[in-house]
């Protein structure tokens, strides 16, 4: 078995071996997938009982291996630099732009106002929620488990902007008011996190779209953002985690495909805001307690 610092450094050769290989003949471009998927599979050689490492590893290898996918489809040829660039940066390097370095405000107040609530969402995980006895207990930790994750997730998006900002670097929103969606489908196709939304719709979407097979695309659309998360949590924190996830993104994915049978677009916006609110929050402890038990380490 290898520590986790050793098996981030090996992960990371793996992956800059990629980048290096995505470039070119067939073959080439075979390897480096190879080289992806090799690095992915590095976080199963830290000791079982490292969730954190192992988790945060799984999602971070994971994510590049699908980077690489990216840079394997396309004809443009680009640069090693910006082959690494695009492996491991968190956003889509192709979406970028130059400008003059600034200071981006709005992105800053971003952080500091999600961060602060994120706070106080973990705060309710770890000091509210074993205060609390029966069934309240776990309301208590998936409403404050909940409240972290979202507000994580805008304060990391705003932080990103920011800093790259300021290196010169224009990046997109990449998180748009997910609580203003008036449908499942807007939330996870429109505000919520369009780095992966987008790599998605690239890679599994479109493929089907282009043929006139919508709902098959949104299937497989979902059925690949199942595989990733119960991918990640398996490594971390065990199969029953990994089948909760399974079940969130298929059920996610079900309501899209009711929301096109049953034209939510068309409702009230009032009814429909609601409508999302419950079919997200209310399966949200089937992503919640997962991601929890891997950052608590509670395996």
């Amino acid at each position: 078995m290898l520590s986790g610092a050793t098996a981030f450094f090996t992960s990371l050769l793996f992956l800059v071996w990629a980048a290096r290989l995505a470039h070119g003949s067939s073959s080439r471009r075979r390897l480096a997938v190879s080289a992806g998927v090799g690095a992915a599979l590095t976080p199963w050689l830290i000791p079982a009982d490292a969730s954190v490492w192992r988790g945060g590893l799984a999602i971070w290898t994971t994510w590049c291996c699908g980077r690489v996918l990216d840079l394997t489809r396309d004809a443009r040829g680009r640069p090693f630099r910006h082959r690494l660039w695009h492996v491991f940066a968190v956003i889509d390097s192709r979406q970028t732009t130059w400008a003059s370095p600034a200071l981006e405000v709005v992105a800053l107040g971003k952080v500091l106002i999600y961060t602060t609530f994120a706070i106080v969402g973990l705060a309710i995980v770890i000091d509210v929620a074993p205060r609390a006895t029966g069934g309240w207990y776990w309301f208590v930790r998936w409403t404050g488990g909940a409240l972290f994750f979202y507000c994580l997730a805008d304060a990391v998006e705003g932080g990103v902007r920011a800093l790259y900002r300021a290196a010169g670097v224009v990046v997109p929103r990449q998180h748009l008011i997910p609580i203003a969606s008036r449908s499942v489908q807007e939330f996870w196709g429109k505000r919520w996190n369009r780095v992966v939304g987008s790599w998605l719709r690239a890679h599994c979407f479109l493929p089907f779209a282009r043929e006139g097979h919508v709902r098959a695309g949104l299937v497989a659309a979902f059925c690949a953002s199942a595989a990733f998360h119960a991918y990640f949590t398996l490594v971390a924190v065990g199969w029953a985690m990994a089948v909760a996830m399974i079940v969130f993104f298929l059920i996610q994915g079900a309501f899209v495909l009711f929301e096109l049978r049953m034209g939510v677009a068309r409702w009230q916006p009032a009814l429909a805001r609601v409508w999302t609110v419950v079919a997200v929050l209310g399966c949200s402890p089937l992503f919640v307690e997962p991601i929890l038990r891997i950052l608590l380490g509670e395996i």
